[in-house]
């Protein structure tokens, strides 16, 4: 199965790279991916390919954190996307589990799973998506990304207690202290998150939440409607869909929290199927909602 993810995380890579002097034109010809893929709005990439470009502008660039580095200032609109499907939760614990049931509809190839006992929840996370390099670069810096959106999803509250890697250390220890504000440790039998379980269970107000407000910029970018209107909730999930074959108003509706009889009530129940990614690139977000006859 190929797994794809958006060129905007992509793109940070590469402007990262670039400051540490490395030319984004060898990076992408060595990894295969055409420039029209890489910086095209709204494109996607195998994420194969992606977590092969992580490892080598980190061996191009000769930087043993570049993956912190990339983890540690995502692009905030990532951060939005992933409001979307957890706006409607009221813990972290229940708001982290559902980030990694999307994660796991858009089909980007990133297993986040919870775990819990009678003291510590954990969140635990796999890559699916093996390109020709190990991704240990990738791995932390996404690792780092998800503890970034719990930590802004929570406006400060939560923080994991300790991070854990399956594989071997790269930076200096300050370094991912720093990264993550708490322990790190390696060569361990998974990758992981662990806090106290009632840290988990802490209950917040998404619409108080930074997370909040970047959604709602990321929605008011894509249209100047409503930030509440049904098209331009599902303008910023579908075309996150198209690339991996599963753009369904079944897929669509479980990530707006609609179940799909609801869905199709508000519009057209296959107004998914049949479209290409190519269609997206050659028309607005707003012609592919009017060739959908999607109805507030």
């Amino acid at each position: 199965m190929t797994y794809y993810s958006r060129n905007l995380v992509l793109q940070h890579a590469l402007n990262l790279a670039q400051n540490y002097g490395v030319a984004p034109d060898s990076v992408l010809e060595y990894c295969g991916i055409s420039e029209q893929s890489a910086w095209q709005t709204g494109g996607f990439v195998p994420t194969c390919r992606l977590s092969d470009l992580i490892e080598h502008c980190a061996a191009m660039s000769r930087r043993s954190d570049f993956g912190l580095q990339w983890g540690g200032h995502a692009d905030y609109r990532s951060f939005g996307t992933l409001g979307i499907a957890i706006s409607h939760h009221r813990t972290i614990g229940r708001a982290l589990g559902a980030v990694g049931e999307y994660l796991q509809k858009l089909n980007v190839g990133y297993v986040l799973q919870m775990r819990r006992d009678e003291r510590t929840a954990t969140v635990q996370m796999r890559v699916l998506a093996k390109g020709s390099l190990e991704p240990r670069h990738y791995i932390e810096g996404t690792s780092l990304m998800l503890i970034r959106f719990a930590r802004l999803l929570s406006a400060g509250k939560w923080s994991p207690e300790v991070v854990r890697f399956s594989h071997s250390r790269m930076a200096g220890l300050h370094a991912y202290e720093k990264a993550f504000g708490c322990p790190v440790l390696f060569d361990q039998p998974v990758t992981s998150a662990d806090a106290p379980r009632s840290d988990f269970e802490q209950r917040f107000d998404f619409e108080a939440s930074p997370v909040h407000a970047m959604m709602r910029a990321l929605i008011e970018g894509h249209h100047n409607l409503k930030p509440t209107s049904l098209p331009e909730k599902v303008a910023v999930i579908l075309p996150q869909l198209l690339p991996g074959g599963i753009a369904t108003s079944s897929r669509v509706a479980s990530l707006l929290n609609m179940s799909q009889r609801t869905f199709q009530r508000r519009g057209d129940p296959e107004f998914a199927v049949g479209f290409r990614l190519e269609e997206v690139r050659a028309h607005s977000l707003g012609s592919l909602f009017e060739q959908a006859r999607i109805a507030p």
